[in-house]
């Protein structure tokens, strides 16, 4: 639903410029990548309306955890609070220049991982600005999102800050206060974290799977690991899916996943979409760095999507993003075929899978072994079955060449 974003803003190069700038026509003349309060002098962030949660029980939600593990339910991160806050009914509002309004809400989440946030109703104004950021660094920050990232969902969800203590910022032109139109509806609370290692942690992939980093520079999976992406979906949990491309080859934002992921028509525009997450280094599978803390990025993403069409049969879901490719995030569409028979795999010519196992950074799996159509649960040898899914034997030692740093 909203435009395609880079994170992590830095405003202290600009905070001079921008104070000395700072006149009636503040839209015009302020960076507009920049938090208004990373800009100019506001009140502070200790006087602005602000709501609090709780720390979770993360005993009881490692049982719940476990459980939904045997249920084979994606992986959750958040808990998500269901809120009706409008910029009516919650936040303060102040008067920056002459014809510019701010309007701050702040959130805590005690002992929370991380915070995102679900607006079940988005409409922004010409001219006005929405971030959200840490109360009190700009390490992760999420924005702008402006007019541009109305959508006729009419929904915005905004991608985890990892912080537990963050601000909801817009700045509009006094003359649109009656155009605004927000409900911040879901607060999601992190508990858990991604490509980390720790008690709050998503447990580790295993062994078989290769850090993509590992792929020498001219290997033919290093396209195909450019359609992948991790997802998030209710601002409550993680999958693994890819950019598809259709018979006309005309590269529209069509993005598949698995069916028990549960994206339907009615969290579609929840949906997130983050791109190369992955580790800059390479590291030997099963070996105890390989188990160790990555340092993949959330910071590319996609948010929002249309619901298009799924099957529990065969466990695909397929949306289309509802934002156009960002060339700086380097985007690759996977191939198809109809083909029905086996998929020959070898030593020489490997298939795999590339994936995002547990949420961790992205990794590459390799299939030495034909990939054989046969039913769900099919054990082997797999049988014919009703050709729904693919039986494929995953190598436990990858085959390479790769090469892992010394």
């Amino acid at each position: 639903m909203n435009r395609s974003s880079l994170a992590s803003r830095t405003g202290t190069l600009f905070s001079g410029l921008a104070l000395a700038a700072f006149s009636a026509s503040f839209a015009a003349q302020t960076p507009q990548t920049l938090p208004t309060a990373r800009l100019i002098a506001v009140q502070s962030v200790d006087s602005v309306d602000t709501v609090s949660f709780p720390a979770l029980d993360r005993d009881w939600l490692a049982i719940d955890d476990a459980a939904r593990q045997e249920e084979d339910l994606p992986p959750r991160y958040a808990i998500v609070n269901d809120v009706d806050v409008t910029p009516e009914s919650a936040g303060t509002w102040e008067a920056v220049g002459e014809d510019s309004l701010l309007w701050r809400y702040r959130i805590r989440a005690d002992a929370a991982t991380s915070i995102n946030l679900g607006f079940t109703r988005y409409v922004m104004p010409p001219g006005g600005r929405l971030f959200v950021y840490p109360a009190h660094d700009d390490l992760d920050t999420r924005g702008p999102f402006t007019e541009a990232d109305n959508e006729t969902h009419g929904q915005l969800w905004v991608p985890l800050v990892r912080a537990n203590d963050i601000v909801v910022e817009v700045t509009i032109p006094a003359s649109e206060r009656g155009e605004l139109g927000l409900v911040l509806g879901a607060i999601g609370q992190g508990y858990r974290t991604f490509g980390t290692n720790g008690p709050t942690a998503v447990p580790e992939s295993g062994s078989c799977n290769l850090d993509v980093e590992c792929l020498d520079a001219g290997d033919p999976w290093r396209d195909p690991m450019r359609s992948v992406a991790n997802i998030s979906t209710g601002g409550s949990t993680f999958c693994t899916g890819s950019l598809i491309n259709d018979a006309a080859n005309d590269h529209k934002m069509y993005f598949i996943t698995a069916n028990h992921c549960t994206i339907n028509a009615g969290n579609a525009p929840s949906l997130v979409a983050f791109w190369n997450y992955q580790n800059s280094f390479c590291r030997t599978p099963g070996s105890g760095p390989s188990g160790q803390a990555g340092d993949g990025s959330l910071a590319q993403f996609h948010t929002g999507s249309f619901f298009r069409a799924a099957s529990a049969a065969s466990d695909f879901t397929l949306v289309e993003l509802d934002d156009p490719p960002v060339p700086a995030f380097n985007h690759f569409w996977e191939g198809w075929n109809r083909n029905t028979g086996n998929i020959v795999c070898s030593g020489g010519a490997p298939c795999a899978g590339i994936h995002h196992p547990n949420n961790d950074e992205k990794r590459i799996t390799y299939s030495l072994t034909d990939m054989v159509p046969s039913s769900w649960s099919s054990t082997p040898p797999p049988t014919p079955g009703d050709g729904t899914h693919l039986w494929v034997h995953w190598a436990t030692d990858p085959p390479g060449p790769f090469t892992v740093p010394g």
